[in-house]
């Protein structure tokens, strides 16, 4: 099965379950909730220090944030 398909199904049952959610919410869950399942861990830090980024950004000062 393809994976659009299956995230097709999977919207099903996300939109099922979850009736009060909006088209654009429905979607977040269920890309989220996939990247959840694929990647075995349930964290931004375990996932962005997977990928070899940072979860946090960095401090800046007004200026340097501005240019």
């Amino acid at each position: 099965m393809p994976c659009q398909d299956r995230l097709s199904q999977w919207e099903t049952e996300v939109s099922t379950a979850f009736a009060h959610l909006s088209t654009p919410q429905i979607w977040g869950l269920v890309l989220w909730s996939a990247g959840i399942a694929l990647s075995g861990s349930a964290g931004i830090t375990q996932i962005s220090a997977s990928r070899g980024v940072s979860a946090v950004p960095r401090r800046t000062n007004g200026l340097s944030a501005l240019t």
